[in-house]
């Protein structure tokens, strides 16, 4: 995959984030959180950093409290590099909700996970989505040439691509039927026919169906600019796709394309 579209915690993190004094009272540390949008943020002392503190956290203490009273220690923990790459990201970001960037005694910028729903992670998503498109139909050539009598395909979906595909061949482009197909029936297609699952390395037409339903829903977000994560807490059973679902469907894209390339 080219380097350009290779998306780290760099290129996702707020640069130079904002920090609070230790002298703030929990009062005025609370109200600038919530004016900003921030949830975490880092403690400084004679520009030092000293530790970090959480809105959460904050609201449940005594209001007249310095922000110094309440920080809690940058350790390991909560470091990550910055050239840490998207899947790695993913996986660290399930572990917890944010990271700086940086070291314990200089914060170069700060991520969380809201910051997966800026554009380099959709750029990052859409290449390796477009991959897979590719993949996908040059799979169900090889091994599913007779998808249109093979897979129950509703006959509006055949009457589209059929009809795309002759309005291309006026214009002198050839392409296979399939490149005019959306990638919800190319899903369809693999997950029907079991040389095409099994290719993709997936164990049965059940299993496919269901990842590949997500890698659709994914990609339609992406195509529209919708939020990519859309709950950032991590249990599968939130509403909206936590990060938990993110990165399983990532893993699949990404399983996909070492399958078939």
């Amino acid at each position: 995959m080219n380097d350009a579209y290779h998306c780290t915690a760099g290129d996702l993190a707020t640069i130079n984030p904002e920090s609070l004094s230790s002298d703030t009272t929990v009062s005025d540390a609370v109200q600038w959180f919530d004016t900003n949008g921030y949830d975490f943020a880092h403690v400084t002392e004679n520009k030092e950093p000293i530790g970090y503190v959480s809105r959460e956290e904050l609201i449940d203490v005594a209001k007249d409290d310095t922000v110094k009273e309440h920080r809690k220690e940058i350790t390991i923990d909560e470091i990550l590099d910055s050239e840490t790459g998207f899947r790695d990201m993913l996986n660290a970001l399930y572990e917890n909700e944010f990271y700086f960037l940086g070291g314990r005694n200089q914060i170069a910028g700060i991520i969380t996970r809201a910051d997966i729903n800026r554009t380099p992670a959709y750029v990052h998503l859409q290449v390796h989505i477009s991959q897979l498109e590719r993949l996908f139909r040059e799979l169900i050539v090889s091994k599913a040439t007779d998808w249109k009598t093979q897979v129950p395909l509703h006959p509006d979906i055949i009457e589209d691509i059929e009809d795309r595909y002759n309005r291309a061949q006026r214009a002198n482009l050839d392409l296979e039927e399939i490149f005019y197909a959306q990638l919800s029936t190319q899903a369809k297609i693999i997950s029907s026919v079991e040389s095409c699952w099994r290719s993709c390395g997936f164990s049965s037409s059940e299993e496919a169906s269901s990842a590949l339903n997500d890698v659709v829903d994914l990609r339609n977000d992406v195509a529209h600019s919708m939020p990519v994560l859309q709950n950032t807490n991590r249990g599968i059973l939130e509403e909206g796709r936590t990060i938990t679902e993110l990165e399983q469907t990532y893993l699949t894209v990404r399983n996909c394309i070492n399958e078939l390339d």
